[in-house]
């Protein structure tokens, strides 16, 4: 038993050996994985501290260069008022010399003035009141204002209308500065002011009619004719024919892009012939080319059931249109400007408005302005019969009012001319 007890004693021991290296060995690892677990945690609180730390050195840093800052704008800012103290010093001193020289030369003028006699004293009194007298006048004129001439001209016609004396006054020239006494208040003829201005009151054998202005020709062809009627005296007739407008390559009229003040007036008085219009087809009044894709310009046209205006530029073009014209002698305008619209005037009233929309006219093949038919085609299907008189064109857009104006070229009635002759 006891040699028993002793074998198992000794296996006890061994077995407990192992164990308890085995638990020392873990205990160092715990032990190592401790102090390692601390030293991170001691490092990291250093860490923060050492980045606080610097954080604090920082901020003061930034706070000591924003005072310094703000020191250099106050210095910067005292000297800049300096300077100005000075510069306003200077001229209230300059000021105040100046108040000096003119109350010294103000009490010259005084002492040699209360030297003379009265009757002198009267004198410079009176020609004092007579040079402002001279200046109010002046002024209230114009001309010390450089008040446009248009604008004197048109009070004084007003006051002679108040009168019932029979001056007008000028709506479209008179816009330079002259002397009063030498402006006519009589108003210069409305086409005098136009481009190109055809009458149709004579032709040169039946064949051409000549602008009054730059001489340009209009020829009558096909059968039209410059005709006598009871309405409106000379006038011309297309009578199955048309009227042709032949040097108009590069001008304003062909092209609307060449016109000087990149704008266009067209004006008309017209009688139209509605029993032949074809229902199926397009009759043109006028055209430059402005139908066609492959021109640019304007056309007037008669679609069925609608009237259509067209002007087309190298990358724009404007359309309008209207139901009906009027029957018998009307007057037909229309205006265009490249940055606005096309409008519709109908004896003076505006009736229609069109608006640009973009398009690609590279070629400009047909130039001709054509009255009749379109510029593009000799055939009758297309000819529109018609009569004309007063036929202007303008490098311009005019007012609402100009065209009011201008419609005074409209052609007085044989009788109206032999009762102004009689008078």
């Amino acid at each position: 038993m006891r040699r028993r007890g002793r074998r198992i004693h000794r296996q006890r021991i061994r077995r407990r050996g192992p164990k308890l290296r085995r638990g020392r060995r873990i205990r160092r690892i715990r032990m190592r994985r401790r102090g390692q677990r601390i030293h991170r945690q001691r490092v990291r609180r250093r860490g923060r501290k050492i980045r606080r730390s610097r954080r604090i050195r920082v901020i003061p840093m930034k706070r000591r260069g924003q005072q310094i800052h703000r020191k250099r704008l106050r210095r910067r800012g005292r000297r800049i008022r300096r300077i100005r103290m000075r510069h306003r010093g200077r001229q209230i001193r300059r000021g105040r010399r100046i108040r000096r020289l003119r109350t010294t030369r103000r009490q010259r003028k005084i002492g040699r003035f209360r030297k003379g006699s009265r009757v002198r004293r009267r004198r410079h009194r009176k020609a004092y009141r007579s040079r402002y007298r001279k200046r109010k006048r002046r002024r209230r004129l114009g001309r010390r204002y450089g008040r446009r001439r248009s604008e004197v001209i048109n009070k004084q016609a007003k006051n002679s209308q108040d009168n019932g004396e029979s001056v007008e006054a000028d709506p479209f020239q008179w816009n330079l500065r002259s002397k009063i006494p030498e402006v006519k208040t009589v108003e210069p003829s409305a086409a005098l002011n136009a481009s190109n201005v055809w009458h149709f009151k004579s032709a040169l054998n039946n064949s051409v009619v000549i602008d009054k202005i730059h001489g340009r020709k209009v020829h009558l062809e096909g059968g039209a004719l410059v005709a006598n009627t009871a309405e409106w005296g000379l006038v011309a007739d297309t009578n199955g024919g048309w009227m042709s407008l032949k040097e108009t390559n590069d001008t304003c009229f062909s092209d609307p892009g060449h016109c000087a003040e990149k704008g266009m007036t067209v004006m008309s008085w017209l009688k139209l012939n509605k029993t032949s219009l074809s229902q199926t087809t397009s009759s043109y009044i006028m055209s430059s080319g402005g139908q066609s894709t492959k021109a640019r310009g304007f056309a007037v046209l008669y679609l069925p059931k609608s009237y259509i205006v067209i002007l087309s530029t190298r990358n724009k073009q404007w359309k309008l249109d209207t139901p009906v014209l009027p029957s018998g002698w009307f007057n037909l305008a229309f205006t265009w400007r490249e940055t606005g619209q096309l409008k519709l005037y109908i004896n003076g009233t505006h009736v229609a408005t069109g608006s640009p929309a973009l398009v690609s006219r590279p070629q400009d093949s047909f130039t001709t302005f054509d009255i009749g038919r379109p510029n593009n085609s000799e055939k009758l299907l297309y000819r529109f019969p018609l009569k004309i008189s007063e036929l202007a064109l303008w490098e311009r857009e005019l007012s609402d009012k100009e065209i009011k104006s201008a419609m005074n070229m409209k052609p007085r009635k044989p009788s109206e001319s032999r009762k102004n002759d009689q008078n």
